[in-house]
């Protein structure tokens, strides 16, 4: 089973994974700023929730190659999703389970789309 692509070239990893670097890297900027006095409006916030892990579940799926890839992918931005909401209270945000779970259906929402794309 190879997980990551072997295509004989170390910046194929680089090509394949800087995606997966930028999304997680903008995910993490925007999940650990302190949040503004009265917080955000929800839609927005879970838009971008859901947007996030999408993108995030999707460049992970994109980035590796096997029959695993995709729910690699899912359990990788899940768990990335949960990590954030246990890390959030620490920058004086709030934890919540609404926030994970949205992260979850973002990710499930990124990678049908991926799987979509593939069909013939």
């Amino acid at each position: 089973m190879c997980v990551l692509p072997d295509d004989g070239d170390a910046g194929g990893v680089i090509r394949r994974g800087g995606p997966v670097a930028a999304v997680l890297a903008a995910i993490l900027v925007v999940s650990l700023i302190p949040s503004p006095p009265g917080g955000g409006a929800l839609p927005l916030a879970a838009a971008g929730h859901l947007l996030g892990y999408a993108a995030l579940a999707a460049t992970l799926a994109l980035a590796l190659d096997g029959r695993y890839a995709l729910p690699l992918a899912f359990a990788v931005a899940v768990l990335v999703g949960a990590g954030v909401e246990v890390i959030q209270p620490e920058v004086g945000r709030t934890a919540s389970l609404t926030d994970a779970a949205l992260n979850a259906v973002g990710a499930a929402l990124g990678l049908a789309v991926i799987r979509l794309a593939r069909r013939p």
